[in-house]
């Protein structure tokens, strides 16, 4: 029988975000676990062991997997939350702008067409800066998963060639960076 990687299991899709960063998420918790084996003052042999059975109990236990599944998806959808209030606010403070321009442009205007044209202007702005938003947020969206996944692969590759210790120090950066970096979005 072949030979079980968490990766695999937590990647079905190498360039879907939310994949990656549960394995991201894995990998802290393993480095965590090292650490605190190491404090306790374990050799080598029995750190590997302990990390070993780590591996093997995640890899046999699907709410364990899931559990890094679920807190990725969790701070995807914080992600996108996030953007979404920011271009929330973008907008509305944009259509208190235009609301008072086009006020002011109503109140030089006279006669009977004159509630006709301010809500088809409302209206045609509104569907124009609802679209640029879309179009905006979909592409933030799209930049952020291909940056975020270069930055992961590429932290994928040094890890997988530096020593033991840059690598203990790589993942905690690199998860804190992640970690301050989606709550300062907030």
């Amino acid at each position: 029988m072949a030979e079980k990687h968490v990766f695999s299991e937590l990647v079905r899709n190498d360039s879907d975000l939310q994949d990656l960063l549960a394995y991201a998420l894995y990998k802290r918790k393993k480095h965590k676990l090292a650490v605190a084996l190491v404090a306790e003052n374990l050799d080598g042999a029995q750190i590997k062991q302990r990390l070993d059975t780590f591996r093997e109990n995640v890899l046999s236990n699907e709410e364990e997997l899931n559990s890094f599944r679920d807190v990725a998806a969790s701070l995807v959808q914080d992600f996108v939350n996030d953007a979404n209030k920011i271009i929330q606010k973008n907008f509305d403070e944009y259509r208190a702008g235009e609301l008072a321009k086009i006020d002011q442009e109503a109140k030089k205007l006279q006669g009977i067409w004159l509630k006709k044209v301010k809500q088809q202007i409302i209206k045609d702005r509104v569907d124009y800066v609802m679209d640029a938003l879309k179009m905006l947020a979909t592409f933030l969206v799209k930049k952020f998963a291909i940056i975020s996944i270069g930055i992961l692969l590429t932290m994928i590759a040094i890890y997988w060639l530096a020593d033991d210790q840059t690598k203990d120090d790589f993942v905690d950066s690199a998860i804190q960076k992640i970690g301050t970096s989606l709550k300062s979005k907030n």
